[in-house]
């Protein structure tokens, strides 16, 4: 297995590896669960609210999909950070839904993704800057209706994590604003879904020394894969950490 290793600060890790061998029968399908999509939105670029939809290109991994997220009303900020968002787990980077009001008061601000050919669930963060503010998530299976699939305020408001079981083929997502009147903020997704194993997998675990000291960021995010994948990992410190090395 080739790792592409890229170092963007300062900080002490350990990085632990061993391979495994994937539990493939002969003639059946091996289908598993594995991590197709994930960011914090530090990985995209600065893009303006607008009330005209502006599409950002993404692609999945293991399922190798394109995946689009069309924006309506929504501002990317790859580094923005607010001073509110305190819950664990926070980094820099979000989406900001726009309030309905001005410029967009006759707008329906939204996140919506293309269809994916598998969703088993959704794991995401909401924040918003006061009470009674989050958003809202719908799934789409084939030509049917959108249907609610999370309603809730953000809570704590600083940073909310939710997971949402999907379980569908063929369905698309839309993010929309919980409170229209005010701002609301996702600060990352993961996506989970089906995909097929036909080759060894090998296992990638890593660990963090003293466990304070930040993060490591893997590219493509899973716990296995094929045997000769190439994988990127990033180092992201927390302050008053500087890198020591790599074990």
């Amino acid at each position: 297995m080739k790792f592409k290793v890229t170092f963007l600060f300062y900080l002490l890790f350990s990085m632990l590896y061993h391979p495994v061998m994937a539990q493939l029968q002969s003639g059946k399908r091996n289908i598993v669960e594995k991590l197709i999509y994930s960011t914090t939105f530090g990985d995209w670029s600065d893009q303006a609210a607008s009330v005209d939809p502006g599409i950002i290109t993404q692609h999945t991994n293991f399922s190798a999909e394109q995946l689009d997220f069309s924006l309506t009303g929504i501002f990317v900020d790859p580094d923005g950070t607010d001073a509110k968002f305190t819950s664990a787990g926070v980094t820099p980077g979000f989406l900001r839904m726009e309030k309905q009001t001005g410029n967009f008061a006759d707008s329906e601000m939204t996140i919506e993704l293309t269809a994916l050919k598998s969703i088993t669930k959704v794991d995401f963060m909401v924040a918003a800057t006061g009470s009674n503010r989050g958003m809202k998530l719908w799934k789409k299976v084939g030509n049917a209706e959108w249907e609610i699939a999370f309603n809730n305020a953000a809570n704590p408001a600083g940073g909310m994590k939710v997971e949402v079981p999907i379980e569908a083929e063929n369905v698309a997502l839309k993010f929309t604003n919980f409170n229209p009147s005010q701002y609301a903020f996702l600060l990352n997704l993961d996506i989970y879904g089906k995909v097929e194993v036909n080759n060894e997998q090998v296992k990638l675990t890593t660990e963090v020394v003293p466990a304070s000291a930040g993060t490591i960021v893997v590219k493509p995010n899973s716990s296995e894969y094929d045997k000769g994948t190439e994988v990127t990992l990033s180092a992201i410190r927390k302050f008053g950490y500087r890198f020591r090395n790599w074990i």
